[in-house]
């Protein structure tokens, strides 16, 4: 034999090592797609109310919603990602998408009465 296995075991190669800020990049995305994850998955729980106040004619659009956009926004922002790398394009998403969640969110606040009058609190 040429070597032991032993010795062969306890090589670590530069494919084994973890590189610097490894855990903190995997924390950050982690965390990330939780958020963003959790911002449009409140959407379906809201379908209802927003029938409620006649804000939508129908809830299964309000559910469906975000899955079509999330679907077809998948492949252009993989192209994207391709073309200008997920360090730019993954927080670039993040800040966009949450305009329209805000927007829905303010949106479910305030219902229409279909009065003229002002109503002051």
């Amino acid at each position: 034999m040429t070597g032991s296995p032993s010795s062969a075991a306890t090589t670590t190669t530069a494919q084994d090592t973890v590189p610097p800020g490894a855990w903190r990049a995997l924390l950050l995305v982690t965390l990330g797609f939780g958020v963003n994850f959790w911002a449009w998955a409140l959407l379906s729980p809201l379908g209802p109310v927003y029938v409620e106040q006649g804000l939508a004619q129908d809830a299964s659009l309000i559910v469906a919603l975000p899955v079509l956009v999330g679907s077809l926004g998948r492949i252009l922002m993989g192209g994207l990602s391709d073309r200008f790398g997920g360090h730019l394009m993954f927080p670039l998403v993040s800040l966009l998408t949450v305009i329209p969640v805000l927007f829905l969110g303010l949106a479910g606040q305030y219902s229409y009465s279909g009065s003229s009058e002002l109503c002051v609190g």
